[in-house]
């Protein structure tokens, strides 16, 4: 949008240029006022060669603003086109690498949940484990009574032991990876935060572009009042009469 803003106000300028260049409609005729009825012709030459002077010098003065005005608009309109298409592509990059952290903060979300809920089963498993080896029988001879042989009662025993560390390692194992975890959430966190505040800064500066565009309207103003004042000069040069 600035950008059309832009190329509008460049159309605006060729216009002006244009305009410079549009015959002027007549004027008034400018008479010299003679002093006394005995004035001679070099005075009225003189008389009307001063007033085309001055008219000559005024215009040269105008046109010379107007050209600076018009370089200066035209400088004003190019350095905030740039401007604004620089602001967009930083605008537009923020955004997506912010959509890139928000996906991956969402795929870590659902893996904490996933190492949570594995957590939690493994701990019902260890507690309904350690319930089971509650209700075995207490010591190693007791075991032994039960099983009826001692190969029978090694397995058992040995079962019940590297079955409980087992599960041990595991819930540890998913503890850690739920901690590596949380802390690349976090420091993808981090991550957006500082893209979202690059962008707000970023969005800033595409605001503070409202203040060229009224640099460019006091311009564009200047220029029109430049133009006129230059087409009523030129309408009066060639109307001096002697």
């Amino acid at each position: 949008m600035r950008r059309v803003a832009a190329l509008a106000l460049a159309a605006a300028i060729c216009a002006a240029s244009l305009a410079l260049r549009a015959p002027a409609p007549a004027a008034a005729t400018t008479v010299c006022p003679s002093p006394s009825p005995s004035a001679t012709a070099t005075d009225a030459r003189t008389c009307a060669q001063a007033a085309l002077d001055q008219l000559t010098q005024r215009l040269g003065g105008d046109l010379a603003a107007a050209l600076t005005t018009q370089h200066h608009l035209s400088d004003t309109v190019a350095a905030a086109t740039v401007r604004a298409q620089l602001l967009a592509a930083e605008v537009a990059q923020e955004e997506l690498t912010i959509r890139n952290l928000q996906n991956q903060i969402a795929a870590l979300d659902e893996q904490i949940a996933s190492l949570e809920l594995r957590i939690d089963n493994e701990r019902a498993q260890v507690k309904a484990l350690a319930r089971a080896m509650y209700r075995r029988p207490s010591s190693f001879l007791d075991i032994l009574a039960s099983s009826g042989n001692l190969a029978d009662a090694l397995t058992a025993t040995g079962d019940m032991v590297i079955a409980g560390q087992r599960a041990h390692a595991l819930q540890e194992r998913l503890a850690n990876d739920l901690v590596t975890v949380q802390a690349d959430r976090d420091a993808r966190q981090s991550d957006l935060d500082d893209e979202q505040a690059t962008l707000d800064q970023v969005q800033g500066s595409v605001d503070e572009l409202a203040t060229i565009q009224v640099q460019i309207d006091t311009l564009t103003n200047q220029l029109a009042a430049l133009i006129a004042h230059i087409r009523s000069t030129v309408a009066q040069l060639p109307n001096i009469s002697s």
